[in-house]
């Protein structure tokens, strides 16, 4: 079972398409062709699950990368600089609330920092938490096999800092 197969397939058993978060083959021709023009893959990279609201393109999963977007700085990650993915519970704890009202992902570095991923609450989250695992622990165990090239292609945008005002 390809990567993609396998993490599409874990969103939807944690999880289902929201109005805003899906499957990426679940959008429009226009909205995909707008989610592709805001993010830019390269070549290869094959889309997995995007949130949308409205033009407003906020997360892509790739098969690559996790790319988001808070305010106009733009985040970009490889699945071998994430060591794990969480609902924030102490933040949870101290605002009383319940993990179907939470709408972050809290996102631990390998280098020891953390980023918090904001995206639809209630099951797209969760299928998206899920999905974001399942990616995380099979890029990892594949990362040394991964072609030079695909590492290449993402020098420079990949090291989870800011690479730049979104448009």
């Amino acid at each position: 079972m390809s990567l993609a197969s396998m993490v599409i397939r874990r969103f939807k058993r944690n999880g289902r398409n929201g109005a805003f978060l899906r499957v990426f083959d679940h959008f429009d021709e226009r909205q995909k062709h707008r989610i592709l023009a805001s993010f830019s893959p390269a070549p290869g990279e094959v889309p997995l699950i995007a949130e949308l609201r409205g033009d407003d393109v906020r997360l892509l999963l790739t098969d690559l990368r996790l790319i988001s977007k808070t305010g106009s700085h733009e985040y970009c990650f490889r699945a071998v600089e994430i060591e794990d993915a969480r609902l924030p519970i102490k933040k949870m704890i101290a605002k009383g609330s319940h993990k179907a009202d939470t709408a972050d992902i809290e996102l631990k570095r390998r280098n020891g920092g953390y980023h918090v991923l904001t995206a639809e609450n209630g099951p797209p989250l969760f299928g998206l938490l899920n999905a974001i695992l399942c990616w995380i622990n099979t890029t990892s165990r594949s990362a040394e096999s991964c072609p030079d090239t695909i590492t290449n292609d993402l020098q420079g945008a990949d090291s989870g800092n800011v690479v730049g005002a979104a448009s």
